[in-house]
This record gives C-alpha cells, sequence and structure tokens, in this order.
C-alpha cells in the first residue's frame, strides 16, 4: 500500500515554477485504474467515513471483483530540476490523502511516450533538513540526490519543515581549507572528508571552529614537531608555530 502521508495543508501541492500541480476539483470513484508507464491496476477506494486508498491491485483482487475494465488514472510527469529522475504522480482525490507516486524507470518513461515533466518543488519520500552547523536547508530525493536549497526553492515546496541533524555537521579551522565531517558533535567522532565527499552532499558550507571535541597535540620526546590528530585535518597534521598558537598552546602528548 502506498498512501500520501498527512502533511499541512499548505503543502497539498506542488509549485512548479509559478504553475500548480495538483489535483482536480473532485474525487474520482472508486475503482480499477490503469496507467499508461506500467502494467500495474491501482484500487482506489472511498470508505464510509470518507477516507480513501489507493494501492496496488494483485490479480486476485481483480478477479474477485469479476475483472472490471479499469479507468485510465490522470498522471502528472514532475521532476526537480536538478535531478533527472521523473516521477509519476495520480491524484485520485482533491484532498490531500491518497496522491499515488511512482519513480519511473527509463524503460516505464518511453512506455508512458517520453513525457516533458514539469519542474516540481516537492516530491514524496523527499527529506529536508538541514545540518547543525549551518541554516542551510537541503533535500535528499527519493532517488538519493541532494540538493542546497536557495529560499526560492524551498517557497516553491510549499516551506516544507525541516529537521535538524542537531549533532552532526561540517567543520573547518580558520588556519586550514580541510573539512571534517563530525557524525556526533558531542564526543567529536567523525573524519576528515574528500572533495568528493563535500560535493555529493550538496556543499554544506562548513563551520569554523577554533576546537573540536577529541582533538589532540602530540610530539615525539626526540623531536621539537608537533602533530594535531583531528576529525578535521585528520591524524598526524603536522602544526606549525602559528597553528599550534591558534590552538591555544596546548600541551602536548609526548610518546
Amino acid at each position: 500500500m502506498r498512501k500520501f502521508r498527512l502533511l499541512l495543508s499548505s503543502l497539498v501541492v506542488a509549485l512548479v515554477g509559478g504553475a500548480i500541480v495538483a489535483p482536480g476539483a473532485s474525487a474520482l470513484p472508486s475503482g480499477y485504474y490503469s496507467v499508461p508507464y506500467s502494467d500495474v491496476l491501482i484500487s482506489h477506494y472511498h470508505f464510509p467515513d470518507g477516507s480513501t486508498v489507493s494501492y496496488d491491485a494483485s490479480y486476485e483482487d481483480w478477479s474477485r471483483d469479476g475483472f472490471p475494465t479499469p479507468s485510465r488514472a490522470p498522471v502528472s510527469y514532475v521532476k526537480y530540476p536538478w535531478s533527472p529522475s521523473i516521477y509519476a504522480v495520480s491524484f485520485f482525490d482533491s484532498g490531500r490523502e491518497d496522491w499515488y507516486w511512482t519513480q519511473l524507470t527509463y524503460e516505464q518513461w518511453q512506455r508512458a511516450g517520453a513525457p516533458r515533466a514539469q519542474n516540481a518543488g516537492w516530491i514524496e519520500g523527499s527529506s529536508f533538513y538541514r545540518w547543525a552547523s549551518s541554516a542551510e536547508l537541503f533535500v535528499e530525493g527519493p532517488d538519493g540526490s541532494i540538493h542546497k536549497l536557495t529560499h526560492g526553492e524551498w517557497a516553491d515546496s510549499g516551506f516544507y519543515p525541516p529537521t535538524t541533524q542537531w549533532s552532526s555537521g561540517f567543520y573547518k579551522y580558520p588556519w586550514s581549507s580541510s573539512i571534517g565531517y563530525l557524525y556526533d558533535t558531542r564526543s567529536g567522532a567523525g573524519w576528515q572528508i574528500s572533495y568528493a565527499e563535500w560535493r555529493n552532499e550538496g556543499f554544506p558550507t562548513p563551520q569554523t571552529v577554533s576546537h573540536v571535541v577529541g582533538e589532540e597535540v602530540w610530539k615525539s620526546r626526540y623531536s621539537p614537531q608537533l602533530y594535531l590528530d583531528s576529525p578535521i585535518v585528520g591524524l598526524w597534521h603536522p602544526l606549525t608555530g602559528p597553528q599550534w598558537a591558534a590552538l591555544g598552546y596546548p600541551s602536548p602528548r609526548v610518546y
């Protein structure tokens, strides 16, 4: 069963570049529906209390009901501007309870006639969030694509409420270009990330800090050279005098 999650009324529509992809003025009647991109049959049903449900019908369901001729489901095709993935959405009700979504494969898109998809501001299954290190907003689509949102793009989503990763974020020292990802800022657990990892996360702006939990300065008893172990710069980063000063001259551990 695939049901549209209950949302704030402002999120019932998906804004698409000034236009609105929205359900029709009235609910569709109960019954079986077909879609152009798949052999799947969708069973749409209205309960006596006014609620509705839409789900993939099995052959046994269709057989039990006497093989009724399915109606053609209304389908809109949408995508995020920053991702090539295309989604089909069918509005079986004018309310917010029963939109039917499918992320299309290339073959399904071709079968539907290679329709042009409209840009959407919100797609079911997306996660809107911010990191503890910044007020920037991100969205991860159902296809795994991650994008840093502008204010206008967030507005296009209906200002979908984000979650905050309270104990995770991206950090850097003022004297280094290295970026560290801390998945637990309370313990300092994390690692220095590569450019590819940063890019894959949508280029979150790191917060510049003087210290992180867990950093340690080391030196050999046989050398004056200092080294820093930190999730921001990695293990055994050789410290210069100014960098040690920026850290506040912490006493090194001798090995």
